[in-house]
């Protein structure tokens, strides 16, 4: 439930206790699960001008909330992410591969196709 999920971290903030990075991370995975991109990218912002330290699985679940948002929205996330100085792992460059390609092989994250699989005969 994203707008409950989102609820939650305005709410925290408007009675002045802080929400930390596993309330936002998991706020993020309810966008990831509905693949709601404007809603994940709301909050891993909210999250990094609260100061707090994002992490690759942050943007790992942001990328995947990305399987319905233009390529560029994909690109910028991948660019604010390296701005961080934040390494890329395996499973964040699989993920990413796959929600750029999903619609063109009929995936997105979540499913169980390796990005390496995908790539194959390329």
């Amino acid at each position: 439930d994203v707008e409950g999920a989102v609820g939650i971290i305005d709410f925290m903030r408007n009675i002045t206790l802080e929400p930390n990075t596993v309330h936002f991370g998991s706020a993020i995975n309810a966008c990831k699960t509905a693949r709601r991109y404007l809603s994940a990218q709301y909050l891993l912002d909210a999250m990094l001008n609260a100061r707090l330290q994002g992490n690759v699985v942050h943007f790992t679940n942001v990328v995947c909330a990305h399987s319905s948002a233009p390529l560029e929205r994909l690109q910028a996330v991948r660019s604010q992410m390296a701005a961080l100085g934040i390494c890329e792992d395996e499973m964040f460059l699989e993920s990413y591969v796959i929600t750029a390609l999903g619609k063109a092989v009929g995936g997105h994250c979540g499913r169980q196709a390796k990005a390496s699989t995908l790539l194959e005969g390329a």
